[in-house]
């Protein structure tokens, strides 16, 4: 799966077996092919093991010959939050989309109440998108990534991308991150809840008014891109 990047993780391990309750799946398969098995991008609860808690998520999956479904984990809304049996989606009347655990407590939301919100999709690309009357973006699974970028995604400055707990493991965090700054491009590794830097590549300007930097997933490779803006 070379056209998707996941933090210290090796993307040719197999596919993982879960159980998945789509909600929403995207309408062209993924430009991918596994065996002979096309990839689809699909959004709703996931769980594995003996079910008894869900995270809400993006995932690529595909029907196995045996008919169970495997899966990468791409984005997810409650990782280390997991919600138990009957928690609840809601597109709320204000523009907020609400996902709340049995007990009623709010584990996640986009944080859109009072915006012009009138329908989600999940796009081809793997991005899950609420838009407005004129389809204009109101909020952008995108701009907030996880433990992976899409391509086409950024990580802009001080966003952390963070590891999973383990390779199967996409329901906990793990210790490693990467981050930029204008430090450069920083690897860390917490330990005892203090981070430790073990890479870093250059320095960078961020949020000048004349340029601006991210890291994107592009080509098979992390670029460090900087965008010069033009001054009238």
């Amino acid at each position: 799966m070379a056209s998707i990047l996941h933090l210290l993780l090796i993307i040719s391990l197999p596919l993982l077996i879960s159980l998945v309750r789509p909600i929403l799946v995207a309408k062209q398969p993924f430009k991918f092919s596994r065996n002979g098995l096309g990839l689809t991008f699909s959004f709703g609860f996931i769980c594995s093991g003996s079910c008894d808690s869900f995270v809400l998520a993006i995932a690529i999956m595909v029907k196995t010959n045996d008919q169970s479904t495997a899966l990468q984990v791409v984005w997810s809304a409650n990782r280390d939050k997991l919600v138990k049996e009957n928690a609840t989606l809601e597109l709320k009347k204000d523009g907020n989309f609400v996902l709340t655990d049995i007990n009623g407590t709010i584990v996640w939301s986009t944080i859109t109440s009072g915006k012009p919100v009138s329908g989600i999709n999940l796009t081809d690309n793997g991005s899950l998108v609420l838009f407005d009357s004129e389809n204009n973006i109101i909020w952008n699974s995108f701009d907030f990534p996880v433990d992976t970028l899409l391509p086409g995604q950024r990580l802009v400055a001080w966003q952390r991308l963070v590891s999973r707990a383990s390779t199967y493991n996409w329901t906990h965090s793990g210790s490693h991150f990467i981050l930029l700054s204008p430090s450069g491009f920083s690897s860390f590794i917490e330990s005892d809840g203090i981070p430790q830097v073990y890479y870093r590549k250059g320095s960078v300007t961020i949020n000048s008014e004349d340029e601006e930097a991210y890291l994107q997933f592009m080509n098979g490779n992390v670029s460090l891109v900087f965008v010069f803006k033009r001054i009238n």
